[in-house]
């Protein structure tokens, strides 16, 4: 299928982002690359219409908070909520967090078990009241470990 001015209007694509899309394939696209393309620079999907609002956030803090949460058997535990000033991080499946932040010193650290991300009711067994924000060379991990904690009927 031949790509006219027409179906890229169809598609909702200018004419910059049509010739974008040939520079970055070093080809004409086939009509499933130009409705993909289309579809992946929709206003609903599309980082052009977000970048503005997004850079507004803060992308990277010059410190980093960083840490493992594990059970009482050593074992990671995924999704564990943490709490660090006014941010909050979670744990991935090795257990691991790190958290960047823009000022040195430190934070305040909570852990949340009832926001952890699992089905698994924990309870906090260790964890530091006050953790420090470092540059990467100087930070050093901050260990949290949790326990299962049994639930009884009575509980839920």
């Amino acid at each position: 299928m031949t790509i006219t001015p027409e179906l890229i209007e169809q598609h909702q694509l200018t004419t910059a982002e049509y010739e974008k899309i040939v520079s970055l394939l070093g080809r004409e696209p086939s009509y499933t690359e130009l409705g993909i393309f289309s579809v992946m620079w929709s206003e609903h999907c599309s980082y052009k219409s977000s970048r503005i609002h997004l850079k507004k956030l803060p992308t990277k803090g010059k410190y980093v908070v960083q840490g493992i949460v594990k059970d009482e058997q050593g074992n990671a535990v995924e999704g564990a909520a943490l709490h660090v000033g006014k941010e909050f991080a979670f744990s991935d499946s090795s257990g691991r967090f790190q958290l960047r932040v823009s000022k040195h010193g430190p934070y305040a650290l909570s852990v949340a078990p009832n926001e952890f991300l699992s089905n698994i009711v924990y309870e906090v067994v260790t964890a530091p009241a006050q953790v420090r924000a470092d540059s990467d060379d100087a930070a050093q991990d901050i260990e949290i470990i949790v326990r299962q904690k049994i639930v009884s009927r009575a509980n839920q």
